[in-house]
Formats: structure tokens, sequence, C-alpha cells
């Protein structure tokens, strides 16, 4: 199964569901870390790290890395970076769906309406239209960025 061209079964998705290990996968999308740094930046105790991470390298997003060294480093595999990928687009369609569905309400609202206002009337419709419409894509980009934070 190539795991950018499909969608993830539950069983695959099941190690990522805790935010510790989620948290983890945040940090080494950026580079690789080694038991100690990740407990330092997460605030956990080693233990406790070393046992998300052997989840999450018995799910094959996570291996290590042995350089000879005293230190052993972990790193995402191919797998763990198209898993990230795939979080991300799931993260962003519905924000897109959502902007888009906002533009269509708020366009819709300017119409020119089936009948003229009365003289010296104004659409309030139109208005009231474009302010739903303002304070949805308002709350969707609140929504989005403090969801953003956790990934």
């Amino acid at each position: 199964m190539d795991p950018e061209d499909r969608g993830f079964p539950a069983d695959i998705a099941k190690p990522i569901i805790n935010q510790t290990r989620m948290k983890i996968l945040k940090l080494l999308r950026k580079r690789r870390y080694n038991i100690s740094e990740i407990s330092k930046l997460l605030e956990l105790s080693k233990p406790l790290v070393l046992y998300h991470i052997r989840i999450l390298e018995d799910a094959g997003y996570v291996r290590r890395v042995e350089n000879g060294r005293k230190w052993v480093y972990y790193e995402l595999t191919d797998v763990g970076k198209a898993m990230w990928k795939w979080l991300r687009i799931k993260m962003i369609i519905p924000i897109i769906g959502g902007a888009v569905a906002l533009v269509l309400i708020a366009i819709s609202g300017f119409r020119r309406p089936e009948q003229p206002p009365e003289m010296g009337g104004i659409n309030v419709l139109a208005y009231v239209s474009f302010f739903i419409a303002f304070l949805l894509l308002l709350l969707i980009l609140i929504f989005y960025y403090k969801y953003k934070k956790k990934f």
C-alpha cells in the first residue's frame, strides 16, 4: 500500500491518536532527536517518551538512527512523513471548503434583487449576508490557527 495515494485505515492511524505521539511526530518532522532532547522539549520523563517512541517505531512511523556513538537518534520514516502530509491535508480541506462556502454566501447576498427596494430603501439582506459570512470566515480562521498549534 502506498501511504500517499490511499487513505489510512483506522488500524494504521491508531498509534498517532495520542497527543504525546503527535507532538513527537511534530518534532521529528523537523530533524532527528534523541530521547533526552525530546524529553526536555516536551517536558516529559524519558521512560514515557521512550514508551511512545516504541509505539511509533512498531507502527513504522519512526526509526532508530545509531551513528556509532553514545546517543541513539530517532527520525521519521517515509511512512511517517506521508502520514504527516496526510494529516495536514485532512486539516486544510475543510477550511478551504468553508472559505468557498462563505464566499458563495457573500456573493449571493449581493445579487440583484427580483424587485428593487422601495424608494430610498436599502437591501438589508445583502448587508446581513455579508456580516454573517464575515463572522463565519473569522470563526474558521480562529479555529484554523488554534488547531494549527496542535500540529
